[in-house]
């Protein structure tokens, strides 16, 4: 155990040189709804932990091999990013690179002090690996721009280990910068997820019904097999059948005029779904619950019993959400109450109406 990791919204970390960095989720001190997502740097030796900045929206954050310098996606409010180089000593802003056509920059990992491999989602929905010159931004692909789902990287000994979907599985791959040539790695199971290699050895994680299972192999024991690039990028998923091809011939496509109408807020506003039995000493209670498609009326109805006084109670009520403030309207009957007047014991019962 080194420490407890923080609160994250997302799996990745890296690390480099003795040092842990991953996105930590943080929530605005007086706004709870207004959320930050903060890079947090973890000494692996001693377990103490700093925060780089707060307030900040980094995902996805890489430390260099020297540990000077942090490389992550920043996500703007409007859904904007851009890929960030920070100073790791005070997190300041060294760098920060926003190219039209790039609509994300997902994983990026940290080559050198000039250079930064990152998968890029285009505006177009296609994905590709590419190479990014940190100093005048230019950008230049790796695998051509294709549908196929890239996941997470990592790039050690000038080899890109990645993830990608291929026919209804993900699958491991690597790309080697010097030979320019793609290879896989047969693996059992149904995906094969944040590859890594390190210390010799090749670490991943595959899917089961337990949740994750590590593996991990020697280096020299891995039988990788050369795809070819064509392949890669134009491999069926197994989603869409390979029969069905596009036209653009729109006059051949069949179509069916439907009308539209606004959806009334108080279409079936009682509408019953759960049921629940309760005690809490000394009532015994019997409730029903209801909530209309909208989810804009919301019905109770219960009985009670109290164990002390020996009564009775039966009531309901009805809430609707569609305007601010809600209305609630509630009526509740108890009877078989029982009070002394003039030295005699008397039967009664009484009710409550309720709108609120």
């Amino acid at each position: 155990m080194i420490r407890f990791r923080d609160i994250s919204i997302e799996d990745q970390y890296s690390y480099r040189n003795g040092k842990i960095v991953y996105a930590a989720y943080e929530t605005h001190p007086r706004w709870g709804w207004v959320s930050y997502s903060v890079i947090k740097i973890l000494d692996v030796k001693t377990g103490d932990q700093r925060t780089l900045q707060h307030k900040t929206r980094y995902f996805s954050p890489d430390i260099s091999e020297d540990g000077k310098l942090i490389a992550a996606n920043k996500v703007s409010l409007n859904g904007r990013s851009s890929l960030i180089i920070l100073n790791a000593t005070d997190g300041a802003i060294e760098k920060e690179i926003v190219n039209d056509s790039i609509t994300y920059f997902s994983n990026p990992k940290i080559v050198n002090n000039k250079t930064v491999i990152s998968v890029l989602r285009k505006k177009d929905a296609t994905t590709h690996i590419a190479a990014i010159d940190i100093n005048t931004g230019r950008i230049e692909n790796i695998t051509p721009p294709s549908n196929t789902v890239i996941g997470t990287i990592d790039v050690k000994d000038n080899r890109i280990y990645f993830t990608a979907s291929q026919h209804l599985k993900d699958e491991l791959f690597y790309y080697d910068l010097k030979s320019k040539q793609l290879y896989t790695l047969p693996t059992t199971g149904v995906g094969s997820y944040f590859v890594s290699n390190n210390f010799e050895k090749l670490n991943w994680s595959s899917f089961t019904a337990n949740g994750y299972q590590l593996h991990q192999k020697e280096t020299a024991d891995l039988e990788w097999l050369p795809v070819l690039m064509e392949i890669f990028t134009k491999a069926s998923n197994g989603i869409v059948t390979d029969t069905l091809h596009a036209t653009n011939d729109l006059s051949k496509i069949s179509y069916t005029h439907y009308s539209s109408k606004p959806y009334r807020k108080l279409t079936r506003p009682i509408n019953f779904h759960s049921w629940r039995p309760n005690y809490s000493d000394p009532e015994f209670s019997f409730t029903v619950y209801g909530n209309n498609i909208l989810n804009t009326t919301e019905t109770q109805l219960y009985y009670l019993y109290n164990e002390s006084d020996k009564t009775h109670t039966a009531g309901g009520s009805i809430t609707y959400g569609g305007l601010f403030p809600f209305i609630t309207l509630g009526s509740a009957y108890t009877f078989d109450r029982r009070g002394i007047a003039s030295g005699k014991i008397k039967d009664g019962m009484n009710g409550i109406i309720m709108l609120a």
